[in-house]
């Protein structure tokens, strides 16, 4: 087997899915049917070779959304589990982006560390922490430089909403989100 072939990216079923714009058991049921050229792993699991894929959907005249970029990562920082789903659920409908969450203000600092995130959707007033002391630990971090910042909040007061917006942020969004927006907002930053 050649390097380049050893080496080349394969898609799960789940991302295969979501290049095509279609449901998991669509890909998996034409995998295990022989319609999509996948190769099986020891443990039953399905890889499919973006040419092979690229073929099935043309063949199928599904949409497909090539991968040729690497994945943004996006993590948001959210205290409440509803308001969390939600915004998971939105970003996740794009192929293009890797989501974590945590409900905890601490978490978010080491998830930064180790995520690496190109955007953080935060929630300035997190149970036990500021989300502005996160913006600040994000700018003072040479290493997160280019980290883009969202700013959620429920807050009414023009004051205070000025005050979040000069704490170091890159972008203000009113809580609750607007599913219908959200996504192109957040993908308009990054």
């Amino acid at each position: 087997m050649d390097s380049k072939k050893q080496f080349e990216k394969y898609y799960t079923t789940a991302e295969a899915a979501r290049l095509c714009h279609v449901s998991h058991s669509t890909i998996f049921r034409a995998a295990l049917q022989k319609k999509l050229n996948a190769y099986s792993t020891p443990g039953g699991h399905f890889r499919i070779a973006p040419a092979d894929l690229e073929k099935f959907a043309k063949d199928n005249g599904l949409p497909y959304t090539p991968e040729h970029t690497r994945r943004k990562k996006i993590l948001v920082v959210e205290d409440n589990a509803v308001e969390l789903r939600l915004i998971k659920r939105l970003l996740e409908k794009d192929p293009f982006l890797e989501v974590q969450t945590t409900q905890v203000g601490f978490k978010a600092g080491f998830l930064m560390q180790v995520f690496r995130p190109e955007l953080v959707v935060l929630d300035i007033y997190l149970g036990e922490t500021d989300g502005r002391e996160i913006v600040r630990l994000v700018r003072a971090d040479a290493t997160l430089s280019t980290t883009k910042i969202v700013a959620l909040t429920a807050a009414k007061d023009p004051e205070e909403i000025a005050a979040i917006k000069k704490s170091g942020v890159d972008f203000f969004m009113a809580k609750p989100v607007n599913p219908k927006t959200f996504l192109s907002e957040i993908k308009a930053l990054l």
